[in-house]
């Protein structure tokens, strides 16, 4: 193999419909041959119906300024570099194949089964720390993305969005491997702003150990999130909570963004201890979940209808200082914000928009404390529950409320 690509710094191939590599050592040429594209930047494959990987045979690839591959429409790629024909081996390569320098990895429509080797053998070359962006959508033969050993190779990582991938049922798939003598493992994404999981219809977890919870996304001390600031979570069918009641110390207390949506499994999006952590939290969107009865959960799981008597020995007090944007639409089992006689505080919300929540009559409550009115004996009344108790200083800012097809409102 002679060629001399020293000055290559982009390859873009699209709709090629008879091409099957980009790059293919001829079965004359015995030894192992080394391909070195010193300036190439990025790779951009597209549209090519037969193409099966990049480069056949056994090439060692050295890409040193590689950033960004992008994989998009290409249903029979099964691997980037492949030693023979039909292979079924991970897309980023193993240690012999130095390819990889980038920092932004795009697969869109691919028939890929796995993406990085899952045994300690095969260990993935340290290159891919440099991975920063990774989207992955409409690949349906992934079931997991991550061999839980490889997961602390990783970072760098500032974005993971993964988008229609009908097979996959957990992020991090650990096979056993990760917990040892009882002890669960906690696996960290230090450096993560954004994660987005768009209709993932099998996806139960992020990452299943024993004694987890199974349906629930984020289990107790599993994962861990410390810079995430975006959070997306769409079409997530088999889901049944996104939060465990007790989560990993330090974890989301960066966010600043939350999108739920099509959850159809949720009956609450945020358990109480939870709250405490959105300090920094601007805007909060929670869209079609068609059983979500109440935003916040109890900490005990037992939420309480609307027309039970309500405890007031103690109201809870849900502060919000940061948010400036609040959406609740097409929720029609939404009762209220939170099943118990409470008040909220939003000191910098500007937006609140509720629409089509058929079962909310009532938007705001006076909130009245009962125990100075009616003395310290009265502890319980019978109340119809509105979606909020206000006081004069809940929305103390608000500028645009919109109302729009709910009960009887």
């Amino acid at each position: 193999m002679a060629l001399d690509l020293a000055q290559l710094e982009d390859i873009k191939v699209k709709q090629c419909p008879i091409m099957e590599q980009i790059i293919k050592k001829g079965a004359e040429e015995t030894e192992m041959a080394t391909l070195l594209l010193p300036m190439l930047k990025k790779i951009r494959l597209e549209s090519c119906s037969r193409l099966t990987s990049f480069c056949m045979g056994s090439i060692t690839l050295q890409c040193p300024s590689l950033y960004e591959i992008a994989v998009d429409d290409c249903p029979k790629m099964y691997a980037l570099a492949s030693k023979r024909e039909q292979e079924d081996i991970e897309v980023v390569g193993r240690e012999k194949i130095p390819f990889f320098n980038h920092k932004y990895l795009e697969l869109s429509s691919t028939n890929i089964k796995i993406l990085w080797p899952d045994k300690p053998d095969r260990a993935t070359s340290s290159n891919v720390l440099n991975l920063q962006i990774l989207i992955v959508k409409g690949c349906h033969n992934l079931e997991y993305l991550f061999p839980s050993l490889l997961v602390k190779k990783f970072e760098r990582l500032h974005q993971l969005s993964l988008l229609d991938c009908k097979n996959m049922e957990e992020i991090i798939f650990t096979d056993g491997l990760a917990a040892g003598e009882g002890i669960p493992q906690i696996y960290l994404f230090t450096k993560l702003q954004r994660l987005e999981l768009v209709r993932l219809p099998k996806l139960r977890t992020f990452c299943h150990q024993e004694n987890s919870e199974t349906n629930t996304l984020f289990n107790q001390k599993v994962v861990a999130f410390p810079s995430l600031n975006d959070l997306r979570i769409v079409g997530m069918g088999k889901c049944r909570k996104i939060w465990h009641d007790k989560l990993t110390m330090g974890s989301f207390h960066e966010l600043t963004f939350l999108v739920v949506e099509h959850c159809d499994k949720l009956s609450n999006v945020l358990p109480f201890d939870m709250v405490e952590r959105l300090e920094k939290l601007e805007t909060l969107q929670i869209l079609e979940c068609e059983l979500v009865e109440e935003i916040i959960g109890l900490a005990d799981d037992h939420g309480l209808n609307s027309n039970e008597s309500i405890e007031l020995k103690s109201t809870t007090k849900f502060v919000f200082p940061q948010i400036r944007q609040l959406v609740l639409r097409k929720l029609p089992k939404l009762i209220g914000f939170y099943s118990k006689v409470h008040t909220t505080d939003w000191p910098l919300l500007k937006l609140l928009e509720v629409c089509e929540c058929s079962k909310v009559d009532t938007f705001a409550g006076e909130y009245i404390n009962f125990r100075e009115t009616q003395g310290e004996n009265q502890t319980v009344i019978s109340v119809q529950q509105p979606l909020f108790w206000v006081t004069k200083e809940t929305f103390p800012n608000l500028e645009e409320l919109f109302l729009v097809w709910n009960g009887y409102m």
